[in-house]
């Protein structure tokens, strides 16, 4: 008798499982990618809101103390410091220098430079006056504020850049 041999028929579904498999795995991985991605996307705006949140709330430390320190009532009062009326050319500075640096101006200083001055107020940038004071922020042991400085100065229309007096020009040399 012969034996007959049958060759194994292929299915047309032979590796359709595998396949299905890989697609499957690359879904779950390009998922777990993008899950990856929005963590460190959250974690960094965290970190923008703290950062921002922080400045905020020094510079309206720096605010608070300027504005209390303007009223006559006030132990710290700067009243001595600021003339009445005010010039143009004089600018005061109510200084919190960080730990280990030294308490400088900042229009000119090293640390912490007054940029904004020059170009809020050109025509007496080269010949301002400036005073300075330091801050008294601590309060019943808690940490200092972190603003770096304060300034208080008079303005004008054009360092405002409105027309106050209604008469069509924006006064640059008249303190408001």
């Amino acid at each position: 008798m012969k034996a007959l041999h049958y060759l194994p028929l292929r299915r047309s579904e032979a590796g359709v499982a595998l396949l299905i498999s890989i697609f499957v795995l690359m879904l779950i991985s390009v998922m777990a990618l993008s899950l990856i991605l929005a963590s460190g996307t959250e974690t960094a705006l965290a970190g923008n809101y703290r950062s921002s949140a922080n400045v905020y709330y020094a510079a309206l430390a720096g605010l608070e103390e300027g504005r209390g320190r303007l009223l006559p009532k006030n132990p710290d009062y700067l009243g001595a410091n600021i003339p009445q009326p005010f010039p143009l050319n004089q600018v005061l500075y109510i200084l919190n220098p960080a730990p280990g640096k030294a308490a400088s101006s900042p229009l000119g200083g090293a640390y912490y430079p007054d940029k904004e001055y020059c170009s809020e107020f050109a025509q007496t940038c080269g010949g301002v006056q400036v005073k300075t004071a330091n801050s008294v922020s601590p309060v019943a042991g808690l940490p200092p504020a972190l603003y770096k400085w304060v300034r208080i100065n008079a303005v004008t229309e054009a360092s405002l850049n409105l027309d106050v007096n209604g008469d069509g020009f924006k006064d640059p040399n008249t303190a408001l």
